[in-house]
């Protein structure tokens, strides 16, 4: 007998259970391609928990701020196009929270309203992250994660954006601002828990400048919902935002 057998004879091959490998297959695919419901994204390095500090607002305070932490402090805001499409809460008036949050709990992050016909039309919520405004280091997590649902005959076509040095105008940065990376959602009528990695943030085709490979976590102005699918209603229900993917 050579070598090489008498090698692999000593040194038999550990034994993995198929589940097991089929686990890890799927870990290592969600770089390419991710699920963000999927119960395989708490496992892998990006969708991991975080401990409470990680927690970017539940809602159960029931105020318009984000939860003071970790040197956050920004407050949570409605915007909407001026071509005809409008928002509720208003967008310029005192953002409040909506009774009926996921897992029971007390309250949400709620808007609901009607997007217009017109060629560019949007609404959305967003949350600062600082106040005053300012850019957010949160390169130390790897994603984030929320519940979220849709109403009864809402529209469920969601992008969540994440306004950063090269995107937002407050950058200093870009010359053809607001094509924020993002990742695009499609909710149900039940509570689900999303995770988004940052690096499954994309920013989208055929415009904006800068147009950097991945959206800059050292330095993230916002996190926004924006809706616009075009001559549609939307009643979408946001909660339990968190970071994920600790070290």
């Amino acid at each position: 007998m050579n070598g090489v057998g008498v090698f692999l004879r000593a040194h038999p091959a550990p034994r993995v259970g198929v589940s097991r490998v089929i686990a890890l297959l799927a870990l290592a695919s969600l770089g390419c391609r991710v699920n963000p419901t999927s119960p395989d994204m708490e496992n892998s390095s990006d969708g991991k928990v975080c401990p409470p500090e990680a927690k970017i607002d539940d809602g159960e305070d029931n105020n318009n701020q984000v939860l003071v932490q970790d040197g956050r402090s920004g407050y949570v805001y409605t915007y909407v196009d001026p071509s005809g499409s409008s928002i509720d809460p208003a967008a310029g008036a005192q953002f409040a929270m909506s009774p009926g949050g996921a897992n029971g709990s007390q309250y949400a992050l709620h808007i609901g309203g009607q997007i217009a016909n017109a060629n560019l039309v949007y609404a959305a919520l967003g949350m600062n992250l600082t106040d005053p405004k300012g850019p957010y280091d949160a390169s130390k997590y790897k994603g984030i994660s929320f519940f979220a649902k849709k109403g009864p005959g809402s529209t469920g076509k969601v992008r969540i954006k994440m306004p950063d040095k090269n995107t937002d105008p407050d950058g200093g940065v870009c010359g053809a601002c607001a094509n924020d990376f993002g990742f695009a959602l499609t909710l149900s009528e039940q509570w689900q828990k999303y995770i988004v990695p940052f690096s499954a943030l994309r920013q989208e085709s055929g415009w904006g400048n800068p147009r950097p490979r991945s959206v800059a976590s050292e330095a993230i102005y916002a996190i926004q919902f924006q809706v616009n699918d075009k001559g549609r209603p939307f009643d979408i229900w946001i909660d339990d935002l968190a970071f994920t993917g600790c070290p």
